[in-house]
């Protein structure tokens, strides 16, 4: 239901990767379009097509271990490269990245800027 919702918008959507680190699910659930069930705008059931959100990307969060290395970012631009999706990714410096202790984030910042 979000991929077919963010499928739909007109502003960037972000996609996770999955729990365990992974990124395939977070690939392919970015820019793809949908076919599905809503309501008009009058209240009518309909079928809706979308065109997909150019403007999606991958959020790394960790999984088991962090991922917001150069090899984790270069893993990730290959796999949307591969999906002929636009190599867009964002490291989100909470979550499993900081150990899920927010007094680790700015040590997760400083790594990624050096």
């Amino acid at each position: 239901m979000h991929r077919e919702l963010a499928s739909g918008l007109s502003c960037p959507v972000g996609f996770k990767n999955g729990t365990d680190g992974t990124i395939k699910v977070a690939i392919d659930a970015a820019d793809s379009p949908y076919c599905l069930l809503s309501v008009t705008k009058y209240g009518y059931s309909a079928i809706v097509e979308t065109s997909g959100d150019a403007d999606c990307h991958i959020i790394l969060r960790g999984g088991k271990e962090p991922n917001y290395s150069a090899y984790h970012f270069s893993v990730v631009k290959a796999g949307l490269a591969k999906a002929v999706l636009p190599q867009q990714v964002m490291i989100n410096f909470s979550q499993a990245n900081s150990s899920k202790q927010y007094q680790k984030q700015q040590e997760v910042a400083d790594d990624l800027a050096g």
